[in-house]
């Protein structure tokens, strides 16, 4: 599939913001047309449909995130320098990206069967979650950390990191957060450090 100059981001920028406002049933291509300055029969020549132009955007961004997460799987890098590699992709995938967020909302309002199709191939495909339950299964093993249920663990580390990027205009309030750069850009390590201590060992 060729585009013309800039043609592509175009669209998939004019497309990001339309079904952010208005999920995938609301969108309509004639809007995300004259957003992207462009005929609406070259986005269905490339893109075929509505919902395929939907499935590319999250494939994108998915992908996106797993690329920067590669060095993850595979490698002697520890569950400290993992949790905080995906802590800061979390951060830099969704951080100050509204119209991303804005659209995942929509998705996972109607099901997420888009989203979850994309992470199976492009994040579950490539082992992540698999070699980070490792890791925490290791540290249990070795008892270094106390016994719990990895997948609750990590269920929980991604809500700590994703809570605060999906709500941060109502948070930023709540707590009254002045300076929310950075706040934001402090939180990879801050959640690292209060998972780690939440999942260490405790003396008898």
């Amino acid at each position: 599939m060729r585009f013309k100059g800039n043609t592509r981001k175009k669209i998939i920028e004019a497309a990001a913001a339309e079904f952010a406002g208005s999920g995938l049933a609301g969108a309509r291509i004639d809007r995300i047309a004259e957003r992207a300055g462009v005929n609406k029969a070259m986005i269905y020549y490339h893109f075929a449909s509505k919902e395929k132009l939907y499935q590319a955007i999250i494939d994108e961004h998915v992908e996106r995130v797993s690329l920067a997460l590669q060095g993850v799987v595979g490698s002697d890098m520890d569950l400290e320098t993992a949790l905080l590699t995906l802590a800061k992709t979390y951060h830099a995938a969704f951080g100050g990206h509204q119209d991303l967020v804005s659209m995942l909302l929509h998705e996972l309002a109607d099901g997420g069967a888009h989203l979850k199709q994309a992470l199976q191939s492009m994040i579950w495909g490539k082992g992540i979650p698999n070699r980070l339950m490792m890791l925490l299964e290791g540290g249990i093993g070795e008892g270094r950390f106390r016994a719990f249920d990895p997948r609750q663990a990590m269920i929980s580390f991604a809500g700590m990191n994703l809570f605060y990027l999906f709500m941060s205009p109502i948070a930023t309030s709540l707590w009254e957060i002045e300076h929310e750069n950075e706040f934001l850009e402090n939180r990879p390590a801050q959640i690292v450090d209060l998972f780690l201590h939440g999942i260490q060992s405790r003396p008898a």
